[in-house]
């Protein structure tokens, strides 16, 4: 289903059928879309630390299991009703789901965080504490995070007026041990998705004319593991 340009299996979707993809990266709700339309569509963004042990197997590692979804291409200034419902739905099943009437600021949002944290992290082979302790390398975070808000705006969603405050904060708040789920990946010779994260900005940023320098330069340095090698 999440595929473009792929035929969906045969009963799986009807005229009733809503999906919601809670992917990371800002690509995911268009390329359902593109299989189902944009009008059974909806987007969201998750805040689940997991790690894979085996094929279908996904164990919780840390306390947060938040989702945050809503209407992607139609939003409007309340919860649509559809979206309300789904929520309703979710919390009597012990789900902590956080409707919203616009799930392109939710998934933006945290895009602007994940993909530069997975591209320092991942570059340098480091958990964030190394790298938030040194001036420098906290500096140039700070600003890839500010070339992603750039093409997030660029892209008419609308985000804070400044995340500098937001990121030194909850940054600075992190176990020094924390690492990205693509590290982890790339530490075990997995696939990582640079493409979704750090390719996408690029790309993105590249169509509207919006300079990407930091972001680039980590996407070319992760990019040749994207299909996984030794550890």
């Amino acid at each position: 289903l999440l595929a473009p340009n792929r035929p969906a299996a045969p009963g799986l979707i009807g005229p009733n059928t809503r999906l919601i993809t809670f992917q990371n990266g800002v690509d995911s709700a268009e390329e359902v879309a593109a299989v189902v339309g944009e009008a059974r569509t909806l987007g969201g963004a998750t805040y689940v630390a997991t790690a894979i042990d085996g094929p279908g197997v996904i164990r919780q590692t840390g306390t947060h299991r938040r989702i945050v979804f809503g209407e992607y291409f139609s939003p409007s200034a309340e919860v649509s009703p559809r979206v309300q419902a789904i929520a309703d739905a979710m919390i009597p099943a012990d789900i902590l789901a956080e409707p919203v009437p616009d799930a392109r600021r939710a998934v933006w949002e945290k895009f602007t965080y994940l993909a530069p944290f997975a591209a320092f992290t991942g570059a340098a082979r480091l958990p964030i504490g190394p790298l938030w302790a040194d001036e420098h390398c906290r500096t140039m975070f700070v600003e890839a995070v500010m070339e992603v808000t750039r093409v997030a705006r660029a892209h008419g969603v609308s985000l804070p007026d400044d995340p500098r405050p937001r990121i030194l904060e909850y940054v600075g708040k992190l176990p020094p041990s924390t690492r990205s789920s693509l590290l982890i990946d790339l530490s075990q010779g997995k696939r990582i998705e640079v493409e979704a994260l750090q390719g996408s900005v690029v790309r993105r940023g590249a169509r509207v004319g919006v300079p990407t320098p930091i972001m680039a330069a980590l996407y070319a340095v992760l990019k040749p593991h994207a299909n996984g090698s030794a550890p």
